[in-house]
């Protein structure tokens, strides 16, 4: 991806280039339709976050490892897949043909049951981070097992701990305060 569009900046390979001109490129479609279209600038992640990106300490190697596990654990919603397209190799994929649909379950668990996806946002901080960690931290037998076990758990922990507070704090993510909010209210209005 060496060649840049004169007008968006984006990226893309040189065989992509929709331009005829000598000196000109841009990907017609594909980015800004020549700058018929202009999209705010993403503004650049905050210092915590480009540091966990970046980083070379233990916290960044332990982002990095596990940041799929991690952006799934602190996603709003999954998708449910009953018929996977790719069987062999490559990154697990499915393609969507017609609808899409959502299904929402309900907002809060049931007292016996461990809140998941949308549930946890309706919790307090501690008892998300709880939930989250505890839910990628597997049960192993043996005593060495158990060790490495609490020590990926506490980890997973402090991890879930700062990408909560990152998010509300620093993004002030409005949809999870809003969550908060709405278990509140649920649980007022059911007393």
């Amino acid at each position: 991806m060496s060649s840049e569009c004169n007008y968006c900046h984006a990226l893309g390979f040189a065989d992509e280039n929709q331009s005829r001109k000598n000196n000109e490129c841009h990907f017609g479609k594909m980015c800004c339709n020549q700058g018929k279209v202009m999209l705010e600038q993403i503004p650049p992640p905050p210092d915590e976050m480009l540091r966990l990106w970046t980083g070379d300490d233990e916290d960044s190697k332990f982002f990095l490892a596990n940041i799929r596990a991690l952006n799934a654990q602190m996603s709003f919603g999954s998708l449910q897949v009953n018929n996977a397209t790719v069987k062999y190799g490559g990154p697990a994929s499915f393609k969507v043909s017609g609808m899409l649909n959502r299904r929402v379950g309900s907002l809060t668990a049931r007292p016996e049951n461990q809140p998941k996806c949308i549930q946890v946002h309706f919790y307090d901080g501690k008892t998300q981070d709880v939930t989250r960690a505890s839910t990628l931290s597997t049960d192993r037998k043996g005593p060495t097992a158990r060790a490495q076990q609490r020590r990926m758990y506490e980890k997973f922990l402090r991890m879930f701990s700062k990408l909560r507070q990152f998010l509300i704090q620093q993004c002030q993510n409005r949809y999870i305060t809003t969550f908060i909010s709405i278990k509140e209210y649920i649980e007022a209005e059911s007393k």
